[in-house]
């Protein structure tokens, strides 16, 4: 048996799924935490995550590692996603993360992000061909499956926050 946690801070929010996996394969979830951390829309004009991102990240990481320790975790798996990606000092968050928590949050790229959509997806429903369309905060992945194998993946640089924040200014009423 072995415990494993998997987080995922996202561009809106972070989620951190703690599993019992079992020797048989079979497995069940222990815990289950998410917070909004809406890191898309903490990033300044010169494409920087603010002060506010960095405060709330490492809070939410704090969390999730003593939550870890609390469920005696015996691995972790972090990913980020477009917002660390896209942010000019995104490196260096998930370099004070790891200092701070001892997790060691790696940033994904738009086709890993796309592919790891693909099997959330593929391992889920039984379908044969298909789009899978992901949304996220600050980014969509989108992948054509043929044959339960992927064919093309893009990841495109549109999300719910990046189009709330560039379209919805307040008068749409």
């Amino acid at each position: 048996m072995q415990r494993i946690a998997i987080i995922d801070v996202g561009s809106n929010s972070a989620r951190l799924v703690i599993s019992q996996i079992y020797k048989s394969g079979a497995y069940n979830m222990v815990y289950n935490q998410k917070e909004a951390l809406r890191l898309s829309q903490k990033v300044d004009i010169n494409g920087m995550l603010t002060e506010e991102a960095f405060t709330g990240t490492l809070e939410c990481m704090h969390s999730f590692a003593t939550m870890c320790k609390i469920f005696n975790v015996d691995k972790i798996v972090a990913v980020a996603t477009a917002a660390m990606r896209n942010a000019k000092n995104g490196k260096e968050l998930t370099a004070l993360v790891e200092k701070e928590t001892e997790i060691h949050l790696h940033i994904l790229g738009g086709k890993a992000e796309a592919y790891a959509s693909y099997l959330g997806v593929i391992n889920t429903i039984n379908i044969k061909d298909g789009i899978i369309f992901d949304l996220g905060g600050a980014s969509t992945e989108v992948t054509l499956v043929k044959n339960r194998h992927i064919v093309k993946a893009v990841s495109l640089p549109i999300g719910a926050l990046t189009l709330t924040g560039t379209y919805q200014k307040g008068d749409e009423y």
